[in-house]
């Protein structure tokens, strides 16, 4: 049964009108009473009914001074072109006028802002005075930008197509009745946001089957009480079921605050705002705005100077997440001091404002945004934190206060509160199967599509954590293991150190590219065979279909044994004592010079006199980090005899071993065969190379 939490009156009221129209009520809304009507945030005004004059009306059906006396009685925004280049959206023509780069340039300057918009367009290559401008309004075709049926512009020079913008327009503008797209929130802490927030969430738990609905879950072991926002203080919970939200959020250089054995029992009684950082506050603020009692963030519900507990509580974070009713993300606050409810600038440069000529003859505003300039997502600094990865990724929702607006996230879609254009997000999300409630079941079976899901799903979690940064090193297995827990239910598969059992010859083919090289961590983290012994951006596997372990053509070298040892038990996913990986394989004596940028691996052979003959190149290296390793050998990992590839691993003797201890390597890099190599897989093939035990740590 969906568990709702209770919501404050505002919201009530809104999404009273918004089900009314139905004839409902939404989940969870109790029909209101006289204590329902309790709250901090003030009503907002009805809109009152003004009686327009003559006057009046004829301002509404002229264009503003945005444009200049040629494009408002001749150009685009008279009357009859105008009309024609909306109608495009259903002819696909649109209007077509001529004018001069001279007249252009002069009307800019007088303020014209159609007319500084083509003058922005002019490139070098256009040497001609004349212009012909066409210019038609389009429905954007892509089913992932939101709202969907957004417009957009289309401005065609001299029968090139040139630029495209997204069309918005402010929501108590006339021209809102015809524009799908609003101009971006950006007052995210007023009461309409909350009101817009929750009717996001509403219509996600109502619509979204591919959404897992909120369910009573049990609070975990300590939660903040939002009850008095100006007085939270810190909950232990026994087993107690009710909603709570979830904080993720980035720490960065402020100073070290939190919950300690020394003020655990004073938090428990009330916790002073001047004592918490300002993201803390207002994520207090928005989950009491939003009628949830209980907020979860790690600082304060984590005993911060005991072992004992973090340890125990980042065990359960996968669950705390999972279970949040919603996660509430601080994505543009690069500090916990900076917080997250301040008014959002407008973009620079600003977006371009005109006048929209409405069907009914009156005249409003509409803003014109570039299709090619929009919100990345990549250069928020929460995108920056290994840790806000899983929080992300393991909430089934989320609100995230972007830099430039409040958007909703969830398994079904993205987009932004109050209907601003939101163009598909690169961030990753994990499959809607990990989420489904008997993926615990050990009868639960995966179909082929959905173990393919997982694999590619995994592939890109992977790489997406590894470009991230973290506070403390030692936690790289750590910060990721509530992922893997996730796919561990799943897959019901032995976890090493960032492969798995099931999947390990392909598993142990990641690689790094040399944009991403660095120096070699210096102390233990995990085996040199483990992705997690490494830092920078890791490619966690060869997706090259010439080597496709189910293929009749493709082969591999055997592993015979493989274990991990985590430092503690509480933990089996996290941090790793040591790890040992036993291979039967063949080995060639190879050499490269690891130094330059993209290094060949090369083999030599001994001719029968005895003498090295000249080096055959046998694969392209990709060292894992920039040490300098050069007694190397070479060791298949997979090869198809079909498509004569192959892709395995570049190994050193591990250091401090004695040179008689021949049996002992590290891992050093990764190398496939060479795409313009001639004589394929012979140098492996028929080379009688005895296969030989070794062991990589």
């Amino acid at each position: 049964m969906p568990c709702c939490p209770p919501l404050c009156s505002p919201v009530l009221r809104h999404l009273r009108g918004l089900f009314s129209r139905k004839g409902e009520r939404p989940p969870g809304v109790a029909p209101p009473s006289a204590s329902s009507s309790k709250t901090a945030l003030p009503t907002p005004a009805e809109p009152k009914e003004v009686a327009l004059q003559a006057d009046d009306v004829a301002k509404l059906s002229s264009p503003s001074p945005l444009v200049c006396a040629f494009c408002k009685d001749t150009g685009l925004f008279a009357p009859g072109p105008f009309r024609e280049a909306l109608d495009a959206q259903f002819s696909y023509a649109g209007f077509s006028y001529t004018t001069s780069w001279s007249q252009v340039q002069a009307s800019a300057a007088e303020g014209c802002h159609w007319c500084r918009l083509l003058l922005s367009t002019r490139t070098e290559g256009m040497h001609k005075e004349t212009l012909q401008v066409t210019v038609g309004f389009r429905v954007y075709s892509s089913n992932d930008t939101a709202p969907k049926g957004v417009q957009t512009l289309r401005l065609v020079l001299d029968d090139a197509p040139h630029s495209v913008y997204y069309v918005s327009a402010d929501p108590d503008d006339i021209a809102a009745s015809y524009i799908v797209a609003r101009t971006p929130l950006r007052q995210l802490g007023s009461h309409m946001a909350y009101v817009m927030a929750t009717s996001c969430i509403m219509d996600c738990i109502r619509n979204h089957e591919q959404c897992p609905p909120p369910h009573s879950a049990t609070l975990p072991a300590r939660v903040i009480d939002c009850t008095d926002p100006s007085k939270p203080k810190l909950h232990l919970s026994t087993d107690e079921h009710a909603p709570y939200l979830a904080l993720s959020y980035t720490r960065g250089k402020f100073r070290s605050f939190g919950t300690t054995r020394e003020t655990l029992d004073a938090y428990l009684l009330g916790i002073e705002l001047e004592s918490i950082p300002q993201t803390v506050r207002d994520a207090i603020r928005s989950t009491h705005a939003l009628g949830v009692r209980y907020l979860w963030v790690d600082a304060l519900c984590i005993v911060q100077d005991s072992v004992a507990d973090k340890i125990r509580e980042v065990a359960q974070m996968g669950s705390i997440f999972r279970n949040a009713y919603f996660t509430i993300i601080a994505a543009s606050a690069g500090s916990a001091d900076e917080g997250f409810l301040q008014e959002r600038k407008p973009s620079s440069p600003p977006d371009i404002t005109l006048p929209f000529r409405c069907p009914d003859g009156r005249v409003g505003t509409m803003s014109l945004s570039p299709i090619w300039r929009q919100y990345d997502a990549s250069s928020e600094p929460v995108c920056q934190r290994a840790w806000c990865l899983e929080e992300r990724l393991l909430s089934p929702r989320a609100l995230t206060y972007a830099s430039h607006t409040l958007q909703y996230h969830c398994q079904a879609t993205t987009l932004n509160v109050g209907n601003a254009v939101c163009k598909p997000i690169a961030g990753h999300r994990l499959p809607t199967l990990l989420f489904r409630p008997d993926i615990d079941d050990a009868s639960s079976t995966l179909s082929p599509n959905d173990l393919k899901v997982l694999r590619y799903s995994w592939i890109e979690a992977v790489g997406e954590y590894s470009q991230r940064s973290l506070g403390d090193p030692a936690d790289k297995l750590v910060a990721f293991a509530a992922v893997a827990e996730a796919f561990q239910r799943a897959w019901k598969s032995d976890y090493l150190a960032g492969l798995w059992r099931h999947s390990l010859v392909q598993d142990l083919l990641w690689y790094k590219t040399s944009e991403s090289r660095h120096s070699r961590p210096q102390g233990y983290r995990a085996p040199s065979w483990s992705w997690a012994a490494v830092d920078g951006h890791v490619w966690p596997s060869s997706l090259d279909d010439r080597l496709d372990p189910e293929s009749d053509d493709t082969q591999a070298c055997e592993v015979l044994h493989c274990e991990v040892t985590p430092v503690t038990s509480l933990l089996p996913l996290g941090q790793v004592a040591s790890g040992t990986l036993t291979l039967r394989a063949a080995m060639f004596k190879a050499s490269w010079n690891p130094a330059a940028s993209m290094p060949d691996l090369y083999l030599h052979r001994d001719d029968a006199a005895g003498t090295s003959s000249e080096a055959l190149r046998i694969g392209c290296a990709y060292p894992d980090s920039d040490e300098c390793a050069t007694e190397v050998w070479a060791i298949p990992v997979l090869w198809n005899t079909n498509t004569q590839h192959a892709g395995g691993l570049i190994v050193a003797r591990l250091t401090g071993s004695p040179a008689a201890d021949s049996g002992r390597y590290r891992r050093v890099g990764y190398f496939h065969s060479p795409e313009d190599g001639l004589e394929g897989l012979r140098w492996m093939l028929t080379s009688i190379v005895e296969r030989r035990d070794l062991c990589i740590e």
